[in-house]
């Protein structure tokens, strides 16, 4: 009896009854077989969000195909400060406006937005946006910002923009990881997939934008857009929910002309 008070003073932990031990491996069990059907990425802890680090993902995307197709984007472009001003800022000026069931075109679903001059933003946000949505890859801004929110259940349906348009569309991204989906406009290439997650930066421009279709959450022929408790990333399930998210974007200036110098 003293032999084995000390052995349990000595080593600090109960002994385990062999039911506590077969249920402890059935749980192990069970986190091995999920882990085979999701996949996890690293974590950091800010505020009041969860944010996911997908470094290595942006990286690889802008090695691939920054260049070739007219897409990049960079992870944590803004600090945490600067975002908890961004998202203020687009509260302020969404808090009046309904949300909409789908768009005019029927493109967007589960979202509300608002078009705000350059003039109407605070000095604040204005700091902030000016240095990382102003006259991207020599193109000016046309001084006007997008503010535009989705709920969980928001999406946007593949596109292409009209090439009329701005030569860019830049955005960034607040409060939620989604997942952007390029589509090629022949099945010589295959579909490319990228992260957008909190306080990164996504720049659209060319074949991006007029040749590639490009969608928010919403792979054609499937139903991934009506789960909002994963997303879904090159076929596999992400233990990631999908909450609400906010974007900030910008576009060129429609009616510059680039120097042919």
């Amino acid at each position: 009896m003293l032999r084995r008070s000390v052995a349990i003073c000595f080593t600090g932990q109960p002994t385990m009854s062999a039911l506590e031990i077969g249920q402890a491996m059935l749980r192990k069990k069970r986190d091995r077989e999920q882990a085979a059907n999701t996949v996890t990425y690293p974590k950091r802890e800010w505020k009041n969000h969860v944010e996911l680090d997908f470094s290595k993902e942006c990286e690889e995307l802008n090695r691939l195909y920054g260049k070739e197709v007219g897409v990049h984007v960079t992870p944590n472009i803004i600090n945490e400060d600067e975002a908890h001003i961004l998202e203020i800022e687009l509260e302020n000026h969404l808090n009046t406006k309904r949300w909409e069931s789908s768009h005019a075109d029927v493109l967007i679903q589960g979202f509300r937005e608002k078009f705000v001059p350059q003039a109407e933003v605070s000095r604040e946000a204005e700091g902030i946006l000016s240095r990382y949505l102003h006259d991207i890859n020599g193109f000016p801004f046309n001084k006007e910002y997008h503010f535009l929110e989705y709920t969980p259940d928001g999406f946007v349906k593949p596109h292409t923009d009209t090439k009329n348009t701005a030569h860019f569309v830049a955005g960034i991204c607040l409060f939620s990881t989604r997942v952007m989906r390029l589509t090629p406009p022949s099945p010589e290439h295959s579909p490319i997939e990228l992260f957008l997650p909190p306080r990164s930066r996504y720049v659209l421009s060319g074949p991006s934008r007029y040749n590639w279709l490009h969608g928010i959450d919403y792979i054609e022929g499937t139903d991934v857009h009506k789960d909002v408790h994963h997303l879904y990333y090159k076929n596999h399930r992400l233990n990631i929910p999908r909450t609400k998210r906010g974007v900030i974007i910008s576009r060129g200036d429609r009616t510059f002309k680039a120097s042919s110098s």
